[in-house]
């Protein structure tokens, strides 16, 4: 069984690494063994707390991407909100961070300052997918159109063929 062998590769290795955690939690979740999956991520966060994929990891079990409940059944906003304080306290330059800052400004009402963090991540990379989604997402939410549009037109013509941006506009 794969859960066996990649728990033995960690003991093995004295802990592992933090794709070894990764891929056992991703096992263990196919499994439906969402409390173990956190159980390892929470480990191995432990011991390499500077790990972005890591928290990233963690996010996306308890606030899965279609919006739908977590399926674990502990206290997921307080965890959340846990986890987001680590990270922002650990690794406050780290990418992740930085998305995170920018959507409690955004929530805020600080638009500025969101999009000023938006705008910092995708001139360091400019395919950041989830930064551009962000940012587009910030212009329409609070009525500006004509900022989203020179965005998307913007994306458009520094990339014309990326889906990720056909799927913007």
């Amino acid at each position: 069984e794969a859960t066996t062998v990649l728990q033995q590769a960690i003991r093995d290795t004295e802990g592992g690494t933090p794709a070894m955690a990764i891929l056992l939690a991703d096992v263990q979740m196919q499994q439906h063994h969402e409390i173990e999956a956190e159980q390892v991520l929470l480990s191995a966060l432990d011991r390499f707390p500077t790990d972005e994929s890591l928290y990233a990891v963690l996010l996306a079990i308890y606030q899965p991407a279609d919006g739908g409940p977590s399926r674990l059944n502990n206290d997921v906003k307080r965890q959340v909100a846990r986890l987001k304080t680590r990270l922002v306290r650990t690794i406050p330059n780290s990418r992740l961070a930085q998305l995170l800052r920018a959507g409690d400004l955004a929530a805020d009402g600080q638009v500025d300052r969101a999009e000023t963090i938006l705008k910092s991540l995708l001139k360091d990379n400019p395919r950041d997918l989830e930064a551009r989604q962000l940012l587009m997402q910030l212009y329409l939410r609070f009525g500006r159109r004509d900022d989203a549009e020179a965005f998307f037109q913007q994306m458009y013509a520094a990339t014309p063929k990326d889906r990720d941006v056909l799927t913007m506009g």
